[in-house]
């Protein structure tokens, strides 16, 4: 009778052993690193910063910076902008110069 009543007890569940196991473990590893990268993209890659009104939108990885406009990164190139300086500047200086010709004069034709 003693041995019916050890056979009939509840036991506690094992792992089970063998290659579906680690596939299990190597799924959910995987599973939580794609996670993470996804977490880590969403919420930790990009900084803003405001500058005299603009709003910068940084990557922290490449350090590339974009401008937003709308709520959406303007990364293209900057617009082309025409610049026309009028600036006026007086030299004191004077430049004077010798020429060739008075130095040395033209060789005699004999």
């Amino acid at each position: 009778m003693k041995e019916l009543a050890e056979r009939d007890s509840l036991s506690a569940p094992r792992w089970p052993k063998g290659i579906a196991t680690k596939l299990v473990i190597a799924c959910a590893v995987l599973g939580f690193a794609i996670l993470a990268a996804y977490a880590i993209q969403i919420f930790g890659r990009y900084q803003y910063v405001v500058d005299n009104g603009v709003v910068w939108r940084i990557d922290r990885f490449t350090q590339h910076a974009c401008r937003m406009v709308q709520g959406r990164a303007n990364c293209g190139p900057p617009p082309r902008s025409i610049s026309v300086s009028t600036s006026t500047s007086l030299s004191p200086s004077l430049s004077t110069s010798a020429s060739a010709a008075r130095l040395h004069p033209p060789p005699k034709k004999t």
